[in-house]
């Protein structure tokens, strides 16, 4: 550790795995200019001195923050470090000089000084565009300009730090969110909207302290505003990179989970250690294929389902439309938005320029001999419309531009919720339209029917089998076949959801419907891709109708074989469906699940990705808080599986308290990593 710098481990909550936060004691004459948690954004810090508190999961100035103020010199306490005082009614800060209109947000933490005094007190003003008051019972109620009122269904606590935001949407989605301590409350705003802008935006109207305030050019999730206010943290190592005013940087690392006994024994204890391809399962660790790890973007899309996710190569992932809305602003809304998202450098960029009309509930496919991306048809269904096009679309990768075209042969029929697939050998975009299919030539700009001749059943019973709506759908290279599973039918009581496994031969114009003792359950929009590398596909979760159960389960399966497998993983997002395909990238050899659904009121713009390896090694590190049990010398630490006569590890201590001899299990334990 640097000389002048010292770093110790503060306390934190109990329940799950704890943040980690820092004290620092800054060298004779050094001052901190910024500071930045992981790699994340910088948060200034003033030039500050001494002895500083560093929070983790604080915001900083993240894209399009117009203002971020954490007074580290401020005149009062902050929630770390230093605050800013408002000691009367009468004092004003003003945070924004210069126009502020939609998309927007505002959020702070706040500490009022004393109980309400009369029915109302202003805690921020932007002339033009919104007022957020205290009321007289202690709730926040804030009202737009244009008439619309949210008021928060707690009062804020005098005399303890309060999460206040507010976030105000474009018209794309047009709604207003108001977020105080984790509670959220939204609405639409008026359709077309009214003007919502102002030239500053001032706190002040009541004794209280505040800290670590964000003005963002642009609209906030809740579910972003939610992690606000509490950071959500993974257990294991985090770094702090300090810089100072004279542009050197230094890196201290802290850990998220440290154990403060000397012995796991529970299911909670194992999850406080930083594991990979190793899962929690009957009271110890098991090795898995999977590892899951979610991405966490400074900027992100609105939350969508129903979208299509296509790899466009060179890390990139495209990301088009869908129905589109915030956990707390119903109804939804189709949109007409492009997106790109890079898995390298794991960013968001928004795509501007026309765009199809907004639509959902249709796939797309890229071709990397073409370089572009095919979308035929779609829906509109939300309010402002409903609408099944057969329209064709290309988007030009290189050039981030989208082109209508006109194309000749057969004319393509109204498309929703159809499987397209391009087929490398014939250069052609392939169409899965119920009983029919479609193959497109981008050069030749023609679409033609593709003849199906025959379709066999392995089982002997013959059925009105067809592609169905929604299925999943892939190209196998290895055997020449398309895959098709899942998809919904139309039945005498509404729709009906199947798990037929379908392999489709072109070139002989054939379709083999398997029979088979093991698969997914009936369902569609799955997130589906195949893995290049092991010649497999892979699907994860999926949906039935809008208000069933969203499923959380990961297969793959082999064409050559016929043969669905069940595999496990570690850290599994939540159960989620709503997808048009996932993203494999091959280079980094991971999939991208991208946005989707896991409730019927919970749209997701969420980033997750999966390394599925049959052949992965598994590891896992635990940091124990040595002074809780000083008087063991022998082992620091001894490790414990379900069955308490079956030692795991054993870690011996060494001389310096720093390096470890290599762990060993006694005679007769199993290994942790047992497969």
């Amino acid at each position: 550790m640097p000389a002048g710098l010292l770093c110790t481990l503060l306390a934190a909550a109990p329940q799950g795995v704890e943040a980690p936060s820092l004290e620092i004691e800054l060298g004779a004459g050094e001052r901190l200019a910024a500071y930045a948690w992981d790699g994340g954004p910088e948060v200034p810090a003033g030039g500050a001195t001494g002895s500083l508190t560093i929070p983790y999961g604080e915001a900083g100035k993240r894209i399009l923050t117009a203002a971020y103020l954490n007074f580290p010199d401020g005149g009062a306490e902050g929630r770390y470090g230093r605050g800013a005082e408002l000691a009367s009614a009468e004092e004003r800060l003003s945070l924004v000089e210069g126009w502020l209109r939609p998309p927007f947000a505002v959020d702070l933490w706040i500490r009022p000084s004393a109980e309400p005094i009369g029915e109302r007190e202003r805690v921020i003003t932007a002339e033009g565009a919104f007022a957020i008051d205290r009321e007289g019972d202690g709730r926040v109620v804030a009202q737009l300009d244009e008439g619309v009122r949210l008021a928060s269904p707690d009062p804020l606590l005098v005399g303890e730090w309060n999460h206040l935001a507010l976030t105000v949407d474009g018209p794309e989605l047009n709604a207003v969110r108001l977020v105080v301590n984790g509670r959220a409350v939204g609405r639409r705003r008026a359709d077309p909207p009214q003007p919502c802008t102002a030239e500053k935006v001032v706190l002040g109207g009541m004794p209280c302290s505040i800290d670590e305030v964000r003005v963002l050019g642009r609209s906030l999730t809740t579910d972003e505003l939610l992690e606000r206010f509490e950071p959500p943290v993974e257990p294991g190592e985090h770094v702090l990179t300090l810089k100072l005013e004279d542009g050197t940087k230094r890196d201290v690392s802290t850990w998220a989970g440290v154990i403060e006994k000397p012995l796991l024994e529970t299911e909670d204890d194992w999850r406080r250690g930083a594991r990979s391809h190793l899962a929690v399962r009957d009271g110890g660790l098991r090795w898995v294929p999977g590892q899951w790890r979610r991405d966490r973007p400074d900027l992100r899309p609105p939350a969508r389902t129903t979208h299509p996710t296509v790899y466009v190569g060179e890390h990139r992932v495209f990301v088009y439309g869908g129905e589109t809305r915030d956990t707390h602003a119903w109804p939804f809304r189709n949109t007409d938005d492009t997106w790109i998202y890079d898995a390298h450098l794991r960013r968001w960029a928004r795509v501007n320029g026309p765009a199809p009309s907004p639509r959902c509930h249709q796939a797309a496919a890229y071709s990397p001999d073409h370089e572009l991306v095919l979308l035929p048809g779609g829906w509109r269904n939300d309010r402002r419309g409903k609408e099944t096009y057969d329209d064709t679309w290309v988007f030009h990768v290189d050039e981030e531009r989208w082109e209508k075209r006109d194309p000749g042969g057969v004319p393509l029929p109204r498309l929703s919720n159809d499987a397209v697939v391009y087929h490398p050998e014939l250069k052609r975009f392939i169409v899965f339209h119920r009983r029919d299919v479609y193959g497109y030539d981008p050069v030749e700009d023609r679409w033609d029917r593709v003849p199906i001749r025959a379709v066999d059943f392995e089982s002997g019973e013959p059925y009105a089998y067809d592609a169905g709506s929604s299925p999943m759908a892939g190209y196998d290279p290895e055997t020449d076949r398309f895959v098709l599973f899942g998809g919904s039918h139309a039945g005498a009581d509404g729709l009906e959801y199947g798990n037929a496994t379908a392999h489709v031969d072109l070139r002989a114009g054939k379709v083999l419907v398997k029979a088979l003792e093991t698969a997914p359950s009936p369902r569609v929009r799955s997130a589906f891709a195949r893995d290049s590398k092991r010649g497999y596909f892979v699907l994860f979760g999926g949906v039935q109708d809008q208000f069933s159960q969203r499923e959380s389960d990961l297969w793959t399966y082999r064409v050559a074989e016929g043969r669905w497998t069940r595999v496990d993983a570690a850290d599994m997002p939540s159960a989620r469906g709503g997808y048009y395909d996932m993203a494999y990238d091959p280079e980094l050899d991971v999939f991208l699940v991208l946005c989707g659904r896991h409730a019927p009121d919970r749209f997701l713009n969420e980033a997750w990705r999966l390394r599925l390896d049959p052949e992965a090694e598994a590891s896992a590190a635990y940091v124990f808080d040595r002074a809780g049990f000083p008087e063991l010398d022998g082992f620091f630490a001894t490790v414990r599986g379900a069955d308490e006569e079956a030692v795991r590890w054993s870690f011996e201590w060494s001389d310096d308290g720093r390096t470890w001899t290599e762990s060993t299990a006694e005679p007769g334990a199993e290994t942790p990593f047992e497969r």
